[in-house]
């Protein structure tokens, strides 16, 4: 991105969106409404509210406000979504890893018996102990 950076306005000659104070002003207005400290405005009212905002086309500001809106209704949906798949990979993991942990190289039947073996001993060493 070094040699080829991005220019200030767009290609529509509008500022970009993501970088322009109004996107800081509009998080901030959607913070204090769902603070109560600030009516529910219509996008008209807040367009014309700030002069920052006028520095757009209604119709953008308008697109711009609704996906704010947008996003804030839709987070805890998505926030959970992403728990859910989170959860469902890592249960694919760990029984991805239980597989490859009970076929390897090891024999199964190897296995159980060197175990078995081990839990007599202890129990004749027990035993031993206890007479």
């Amino acid at each position: 991105m070094k040699s080829n950076p991005r220019g200030d306005f767009t290609d529509r000659g509008l500022p970009f969106w993501d970088t322009h104070p109004g996107y800081e002003m509009l998080s901030s207005d959607f913070d204090k409404i769902e603070k109560g400290e600030m009516e529910r405005p219509t996008p008209m009212v807040l367009y014309k509210s700030r002069n920052v905002y006028q520095e757009f086309p209604f119709q953008e500001f308008k697109y711009h406000f609704n996906q704010e809106n947008r996003k804030r209704k839709e987070a805890n949906f998505w926030r959970h979504k992403m728990k859910l798949d989170a959860r469902k990979a890592h249960v694919d993991e760990v029984d991805k890893m239980y597989d490859e942990w009970l076929w390897s190289d090891i024999d199964g039947d190897e296995l159980a018996k060197s175990f078995t073996k081990s839990l007599r001993l202890s129990d004749e060493e027990e035993n031993e102990q206890a007479k």
